[in-house]
């Protein structure tokens, strides 16, 4: 009875081992319009018009010789579905990020809309820091 009892727990112990998940990290992430990076995909956008050829376009051509990844491997088609329009046009609301650089004010102020005055006041705070840049 002891030895049953004994192979019980060692398979509950592995089934314990096998269930347990891996966490995935968060690596760092890429801010795809700064300048270097953005103007060769606005530029391969206007050029290839389709997202599929866009993104081998940027991962193929823009690697260094002998490198297994370039700058755009991290790139995904779902970005550029967000960034354009199905007729290659800008959307709208990046228009102005853009031309800043960043895309941390627009995208990330939903949870904010209910506090008026910390919305301004970090406008005004990264607006600052942009300047004394």
């Amino acid at each position: 009875m002891a030895e049953k009892e004994i192979k019980q727990e060692d398979n509950k112990k592995d089934e314990n081992s096998k269930s347990t998940k891996r966490r995935k990290t968060q690596g760092t992430s890429t801010n795809w319009f700064a300048p270097h990076l953005w103007s060769s995909i606005f530029v391969a956008m206007k050029k290839h018009g389709d997202f599929i050829n866009v993104l081998h376009y940027l991962k193929t051509f823009h690697r260094k010789p002998g490198e297994v990844s370039g700058p755009y491997e991290k790139l995904n088609k779902g970005s550029l579905y967000e960034w354009f329009t199905p007729k290659v046009e800008l959307k709208s609301h990046l228009k102005e990020v853009i031309t800043r650089g960043t895309t941390s004010i627009p995208t990330h102020f939903s949870i904010l809309e209910a506090r008026p005055k910390l919305k301004d006041e970090i406008i005004n705070v990264l607006k600052n820091m942009q300047v004394t840049r």
